[in-house]
């Protein structure tokens, strides 16, 4: 049973993952104390939750079995290869908006693309106020609590 699940492709892609984040962290400890501190947090946040994952993943398969019912019921046809270049039409454009506006901008474009585009309409809503507080989190974290510039954009500058 444990031999099946380490050839699991979902859980050979997070193993993948988590050996990458953790290089990527190796290689931000050399970097000035300034510098390291964004890759590192966020490192930091991809490695947690991709350790917490594979704990689940190992330890409790019903919650695994569970999350993966609830995938199936919410997520209608998450087989059709048009939500494929869908989300990653949602990626380029929060990319694009995030380099032309700052961070801050990329924030509720991804959120908003993401919801509209793949997710349910009727919550739009829920959606916004999602939004607005996440930007407004975010913001927080980085320029107060962390003191982590955030991304200026070429044409917005809110430095």
């Amino acid at each position: 049973m444990k031999a099946e699940k380490l050839k699991n492709p979902i859980f050979l892609f997070n193993a993948c993952l988590l050996i990458v984040f953790i290089i990527l962290d190796l290689i931000a400890n050399t970097y000035g104390e300034s510098a390291r501190q964004f890759p590192r947090f966020v490192l930091g946040i991809g490695i947690v939750v991709l350790v917490f994952w594979m704990v689940i993943y190992f330890l409790f398969p019903s919650a695994m079995r569970f999350i993966e019912a609830q995938e199936e019921v919410e997520g209608g046809d998450s087989r059709n290869p048009s939500r494929y270049w869908l989300a990653w039409f949602c990626i380029a454009i929060s990319v694009l908006i995030g380099y032309l506006f700052g961070f801050l901008f990329t924030v509720p474009s991804g959120f908003l693309s993401y919801g509209l585009i793949l997710g349910d309409r009727k919550k739009l809503l829920s959606l916004g106020i999602l939004t607005v507080i996440s930007t407004v989190i975010f913001y927080i974290a980085f320029d107060y609590v962390l003191h982590i510039p955030l991304l200026q954009g070429v044409f917005v500058d809110l430095g």
